[in-house]
């Protein structure tokens, strides 16, 4: 993959490069499949990203070695980072470019550790967005893999202690779940945007300081 893609070879990490941000290796977790960083620009501390190292769509594009990591991942997270259980987890499926919501098709699952929690099938029905969406199921990665082949875009996300769930989706404002968090802890949403303000850069290094990056 070129470097293009701003999380495969060249490209990775240079966006955190061009908007100087401080240190050369941003990596804080990873195996054969996946690694942990912070978001580029944090919608709140410790707003972390699971990335796969194969240029895939979605989690659900991928094999079941990676689904696997990804597993280990978020109990590295909730474990070694978070020391609490109140973290949404959220991936755009963007099976198809550019859809349910994501603007980097790259598969990524967002982290974020939450005082208030957020219910967001309940934001999902307030914003009548739900007419777009199937009823949920449980996160599995047959099901995942199974919309992935069959073409349909999904949204994957919960807590660890009340599961994770899956949904189809056809069309989501671009950035959703940034959009979502916002509307509960005011941000700018637009991580392009944010992402060269002081405000995002000192969540950056906080959300950096949680965790010891790998030599």
């Amino acid at each position: 993959m070129c470097c293009e893609c701003f999380f495969c070879d060249e490209g990775r990490f240079l966006v955190n490069k061009k908007i100087g941000l401080k240190g050369t290796n941003w990596i804080v977790y990873e195996d054969e499949n996946v690694f942990i960083t912070p978001d580029v620009s944090p919608i709140l501390k410790g707003h972390f990203l699971i990335v796969s190292k194969e240029h895939i769509n979605s989690f659900g594009n991928g094999n079941k070695k990676i689904f696997l990591s990804v597993q280990k991942a978020k109990k590295y997270l909730l474990e070694k980072i978070y020391c609490q259980k109140q973290v949404l987890f959220f991936e755009h499926g963007a099976v198809i470019s550019h859809s349910a919501g994501g603007c980097i098709d790259h598969a990524h699952i967002h982290t974020v550790p939450l005082d208030e929690r957020i219910d967001v099938d309940e934001y999902l029905s307030n914003n009548n967005l739900l007419n777009s969406c199937n009823s949920k199921m449980r996160v599995t990665y047959e099901i995942l893999h199974n919309l992935a082949e069959e073409g349909k875009p999904y949204i994957a996300y919960g807590y660890e202690e009340s599961g994770f769930w899956v949904r189809r989706v056809d069309i989501l404002p671009t950035q959703f779940f940034r959009l979502m968090i916002s509307s509960y802890y005011p941000r700018e949403f637009n991580w392009k945007l944010a992402c060269n303000s002081k405000l995002s850069k000192q969540l950056f290094k906080q959300t950096m300081d949680l965790a010891i990056p790998l030599e």
